[in-house]
């Protein structure tokens, strides 16, 4: 199933999971919007490194566990 997004908020429906977590900040000045920015380290051979930024964090978010049904086992007849 393809994940529900309301806004910043997006929501996953897994067989036995709901996860539910929060993106990036679309009005943020410093990532705009994205999550993270590059930057260049000081050094003989500068590298881009990606740095996230505070607006957001992928790890945090609400993961409710869903219970499996039980099955009710009759000894009647079902009709």
């Amino acid at each position: 199933m393809r994940p529900i997004t309301l806004g910043r908020w997006t929501v996953d429906l897994y067989a036995r999971t709901i996860r539910i977590h929060r993106g990036p900040n679309p009005n943020c000045r410093q990532c705009s919007g994205e999550g993270g920015y590059e930057t260049l380290t000081v050094g003989p051979a500068p590298e881009p490194t990606y740095e996230l930024c505070g607006c957001w964090n992928p790890d945090h978010g609400l993961r409710i566990p869903l219970v499996a049904r039980k099955r009710r086992e009759t000894l009647e007849v079902p009709f």
